[in-house]
């Protein structure tokens, strides 16, 4: 590709009638803007592909950021708002006694309707342990998820900065190169050719 651009630009100085020194001279100063071309297209993208404002756009930010003259008076009012928030919970258990000298059908009934409390207390306990846990892994799995995806954002990024890039700057590279050798020595080349 980047021959074939080298050759079209010989061919369209020649069309134009110059001699052999200026139409390398010409065709060099038009490699080297195809070059520089090329470069600011590569810049342009990468400014793009992570949201970067314009070169003018990056000026008219930087003057913002200058102070007025005259400077102007302002009156800021400046108010706030907070909130505090306390949580947690508690479990009430009632456990049924014997009254003293009781005998031991009272006792048994006691010590079951005690063991029936502690199953439920359990069970409660079980199910709110097993609510948390759902939660807890839900939570993990969005936040894995999440990470995953910002992960394979920055890897296309890199990806776009890093390779798909290089061969448009690879081309700007030689067609600047070919322009300069052209610029700088055209009576040596015109009369190798």
């Amino acid at each position: 590709m980047p021959l074939v651009v080298i050759a079209a630009v010989l061919f369209t100085t020649a069309i134009l009638g110059a001699d052999g020194e200026r139409q390398l001279r010409y065709s060099g100063l038009i490699l080297e803007l195809l070059g520089v071309g090329t470069v600011v297209s590569g810049l342009l993208s990468k400014r793009q592909l992570f949201k970067k404002p314009s070169f003018w756009g990056a000026l008219k930010e930087a003057a913002k950021a200058f102070p007025r003259w005259p400077a102007t008076k302002n009156l800021s009012l400046i108010a706030g708002t907070g909130s505090l928030k306390f949580g947690g919970s508690a479990r009430i258990s009632a456990w049924h006694g014997s009254p003293t000298g009781a005998s031991l059908e009272q006792r048994i009934g006691a010590l079951e309707a005690n063991l029936a409390t502690v199953k439920q207390e359990l069970e409660a306990t079980s199910t709110e342990l097993r609510s948390e846990d759902e939660a807890m892994r839900a939570q993990l799995e969005a936040e894995r998820n999440a990470r995953h995806e910002i992960t394979n954002d920055l890897k296309m990024k890199l990806e776009g900065i890093g390779v798909e890039g290089l061969r448009a700057e690879a081309i700007g590279l030689v067609w600047l190169l070919v322009g300069v050798v052209f610029s700088t020595i055209p009576e040596e080349i015109s009369k190798l050719i």
